[in-house]
């Protein structure tokens, strides 16, 4: 599990989530099929952190594992599907 601890991803903040999220992926063994991603403290997000979340999901299909996210916010799950991204994730609780 990946978990993502600001309350808002800013811009500034955003390269180093991304880095992050490499370094984990990077990380996986070959057997893991799923990466969940808490996103409990999540509120909002920048455009770049959409983008990090978006590297993030390549990420797992060049590697065949699904992405789920998990502990949505009401707030941040409406963000989500205002920009789109609920087709592209999956909800895990």
């Amino acid at each position: 599990m990946i978990s993502i601890a600001q309350t808002v991803i800013t811009a500034d903040q955003a390269e180093l989530l991304g880095d992050g999220f490499d370094r984990a992926i990077a990380a996986l063994p070959p057997s893991i099929t799923t990466v969940h991603l808490d996103v409990a403290e999540v509120l909002g997000m920048s455009s770049g952190g959409f983008e990090a979340l978006l590297a993030l999901r390549r990420a797992c299909e060049s590697r065949k594992m699904k992405l789920t996210v998990s502990q949505l916010q009401p707030t941040f799950h409406r963000l989500l599907a205002r920009m789109g991204f609920l087709r592209l994730l999956g909800i895990s609780e």
